[in-house]
């Protein structure tokens, strides 16, 4: 564990580094007024400062990505903390959808908003359907989109189940869905496990500059995604099987936490 004024300066800098992006991404949206182009810009921004903020946080990437970069793909996984995007970002930028309570979250809902995010209300389906053309589009013009179908964060006990309605913007723009697990393996060399996951794993109703605090006394995060084969969607027209499909590839890497050994 680092000490506290280490610690400070983690945190401070993370805020910085928040600033920082938030700056230069307002920048960028005087230079791009076409969307598209503005939206691919921000998200090479968003990996630059993705790498500044795992290396902060001493967040280690372990994975074994070579999907083509040449083609767009409907990225899926597990999702157990806001840290998830720091790690997907880094390894295949991407543009992604996340729900409205991340809009109305202090700091992150400001981020996600200029990083040019998809949020979904999925109460409203006539939203979710102006979302699914949103996504289509995105797909269509080359960029990935990332989404976690759980639709929240857990603590890392299990998979929920999928949601099927956004897998609709795979079969609509014929582009492949991406399976991906993270799985976090340990901090500062003790196994991730019941007992210190909430320093790691932010779900629930839990505060983000608290979690922040609490990440921050570590030296490192090591971190494992794993990419699994593409799934083709072009003579799909099922969402619900998609998303039964890479439910499954994701279970069957994913490695729920313990109890202290």
């Amino acid at each position: 564990m680092v000490s506290t004024p280490l610690r400070v300066l983690k945190v401070s800098s993370i805020f910085a580094i928040m600033i920082g992006f938030l700056v230069h991404a307002f920048a960028l949206s005087l230079l791009y007024r076409d969307e598209w182009k503005f939206r691919k810009r921000v998200i090479r921004l968003i990996s630059t400062y993705a790498q500044l903020g795992n290396k902060v946080l001493g967040i280690q990437i372990f994975t074994n990505h070579d999907a083509p970069r040449d083609k767009s793909f409907l990225i899926v996984g597990n999702h157990l903390s806001y840290t998830d995007i720091l790690v997907l970002t880094v390894i295949r930028p991407s543009c992604f959808v996340t729900s409205q309570e991340i809009r109305e979250t202090p700091v992150l809902g400001q981020i996600c908003y200029v990083a040019g995010c998809v949020f979904v209300e999925r109460r409203n389906k006539q939203n979710i359907s102006n979302e699914i053309k949103e996504i289509t589009e995105a797909l269509k013009q080359g960029i990935d989109v990332s989404i976690f179908p759980e639709a929240t964060s857990t603590n890392g006990e299990g998979i929920l189940r999928f949601r099927k309605p956004l897998y609709t913007a795979a079969i609509d723009s014929k582009r492949p869905v991406l399976p991906m697990v993270i799985n976090y393996i340990s901090v500062d060399g003790k196994m991730i496990h019941k007992g210190n996951r909430d320093h790691v794993f932010w779900y629930g109703d839990m505060d983000f500059v608290s979690h922040l605090w609490n990440l921050a006394q570590y030296k490192e995060v090591k971190v494992e995604m794993t990419f699994l084969p593409p799934i083709p969607t072009v003579n799909e027209t099922d969402p619900g099987e998609l998303a039964k499909i890479s439910q499954s590839a994701v279970e069957s890497r994913f490695a729920p936490v313990v109890d202290i050994l």
